[in-house]
C-alpha cells in the first residue's frame, strides 16, 4: 500500500472511532442526592440534581414521586403530573436536571418513615434507565 493511501485509511479509521471515543469519555450520569425526613408525618423531601452527558433523549422515572419542581440547565421545565417519567432531550452538550420531590410514606410499603425508625427499600427517588453514578 502506498503512503497516501495509508494516510488515507488511517485518517478514515480515526473519523470513525473518535465519536465512540468522545462517548466514552463524557462517562455515566452522575446524581447528587439531598434528602430529609419529617418523622411525624412520614415524609420524605428531597432533591436530585443529574448531570447528564452530551447524547441522546434520558427517560428520569418519577413513580409515585410528588414533583414540586423540575430545572434543566437552569431554567424552569414543567413537571409531570401523577406517575410517570421526565423526558429530557437530547443535546450535544452537557445537561443538568434538577428536581424537587416528596414522597409521602404509610404504614404498609417498601418504605417507611415513623418516629420508630427509617426504612427505604423501594422508589424514594428519581431513577435513570441507565448506569448512573450517585455522589
Amino acid at each position: 500500500m502506498s503512503e497516501p493511501a495509508f494516510a488515507f485509511c488511517l485518517l478514515v479509521l480515526l473519523m470513525l472511532f473518535a465519536p465512540a471515543v468522545r462517548a466514552a469519555e463524557a462517562g455515566p450520569p452522575v446524581q447528587k442526592l439531598a434528602i430529609s425526613f419529617d418523622v411525624e408525618r412520614g415524609l420524605l423531601r428531597g432533591t436530585a440534581r443529574i448531570d447528564l452527558p452530551p447524547g441522546p433523549a434520558a427517560g428520569i422515572e418519577l413513580g409515585r414521586l410528588q414533583v414540586d419542581r423540575v430545572t434543566v440547565n437552569g431554567q424552569p421545565a414543567p413537571a409531570p403530573s401523577g406517575e410517570g417519567a421526565l423526558q429530557v432531550p437530547a443535546a450535544e452538550g452537557p445537561r443538568q436536571v434538577t428536581i424537587g420531590y416528596r414522597l409521602q410514606t404509610g404504614d404498609r410499603g417498601e418504605n417507611l418513615i415513623s418516629p420508630a425508625g427509617i426504612s427505604l427499600t423501594g422508589f424514594w427517588h428519581p431513577l435513570l434507565g441507565t448506569e448512573t453514578l450517585f455522589e
